[in-house]
């Protein structure tokens, strides 16, 4: 009788310990592949959604890009700037601070100043009227207002002074003055004499805007002027607010390289606009926020990373080439391996009922 319950024993012992092993092995299998399938879905997806958004927002941007070289080689807009004539107060400086100003402020805080609507009127110049000229101009470059969130449209000759502009701007009395005096990146003008200029993005009451400028040359090619699009913003952060495909957390965040700082160009989700002023600015090299540094830096990948706020997040990154501006996007690893938790739990339970019975 003992022999038997010893040799029953050893059976039962060897029976139980063979399939607690096979239960482990299966389990720890089937952790381990589907673990490698979930994160391949998350990082094809968001590897699919950072290449569609960062296409989506360049086209937005060569659509500009050939419009503003389009409108710069019209006639009327040529004849506009060639022949526009002004009464220069001889006690009127016309000469741009912004340059200097530029020079003195640090460039993030000069980004996201305010423009000051309260400005009086230069002397020598009053309230703009509209010829039958500038009404054709209008007509011209009013379907652009609407049609791509331009703000204002204006045209500099090549002394800088504005010569035209259609917009909000244009109740501001700003004809005859240099464009440098409201040029909040600096290098609108100056760049935008020989090329298509994307500027720095800035504040502009509740908008973030830039300036998109173009060279407007006689039949010498001689620059005789520039022609400055005023952009809202609206439509590309739209693009950017559509999380589409990207869970619960998934967000995208474009971004953008100043000097030695990274700008963060638009709000995580739930991020308050208290929060968002604060935390926007990245420094070059600090372990936060790697994806959107390497990003704004025209760098591309994917792969596992923290946050700006330190939260771990499955990221990919590339970059807008034509704005220079980097494009990331980012979904918590809390989410990504969800399922894989679920999964084990499920494995657990079927593991430890195998075993029992």
């Amino acid at each position: 009788m003992k022999l038997r319950t010893g040799i029953r024993f050893k059976i039962t012992t060897l029976v139980l310990i063979v399939v607690i092993l096979s239960v482990f092995a299966i389990g720890l299998t089937a952790l381990y592949v589907n673990q490698g399938i979930v994160e391949n879905r998350y990082k094809d997806t968001i590897q699919a959604v950072v290449e569609l958004k960062s296409q989506k927002i360049e086209s937005f941007f060569r659509e500009i890009s050939s419009n503003i070289q389009f409108g710069a080689k019209l006639k009327i807009v040529k004849e506009k700037v060639a022949n526009t004539p002004f009464y220069v107060n001889p006690n009127q400086n016309l000469t741009s601070q912004t340059d200097s100003t530029f020079l003195s402020t640090d460039p993030i805080d000069l980004l996201f100043q305010e423009e000051d609507s309260t400005k009086k009127t230069e002397q020598g110049f009053s309230n703009e009227t509209l010829s039958g000229e500038d009404e054709n101009l209008q007509s011209i470059f009013l379907d652009l207002l609407q049609t791509y969130g331009i703000y204002n449209v204006i045209l500099t000759d090549s002394e800088q002074r504005i010569v035209f502009v259609e917009g909000p701007m244009r109740k501001k009395n700003v004809i005859g003055r240099n464009f440098n005096d409201f040029d909040k990146d600096g290098s609108t003008i100056s760049i935008g004499r020989d090329s298509v200029y994307f500027s720095n993005v800035f504040y502009q009451r509740d908008t973030i805007n830039l300036y998109v400028s173009a060279p407007i040359k006689n039949d010498r090619e001689e620059t005789i002027g520039v022609l400055i699009y005023d952009i809202n913003l609206d439509k590309v952060f739209n693009i950017a607010q559509d999380r589409s495909g990207l869970g619960e957390t998934g967000y995208i965040q474009l971004t953008k390289s100043i000097i030695n700082t990274i700008l963060r160009l638009n709000p995580a989700p739930n991020e308050t606009n208290a929060k968002f002023e604060t935390n926007r600015t990245l420094i070059n090299g600090q372990t936060q926020g790697k994806p959107l540094q390497l990003s704004a830096k025209g760098q591309s990948g994917l792969g596992f990373s923290t946050n700006h706020e330190g939260t771990e997040m499955l990221s990919a990154w590339q970059t807008v080439p034509l704005v220079d501006w980097g494009i990331t996007v980012q979904i918590t690893t809390e989410e990504v391996y969800s399922p894989i938790r679920t999964l084990s739990l499920y494995l657990l339970i079927a593991g430890g009922s195998i075993i029992f019975i």
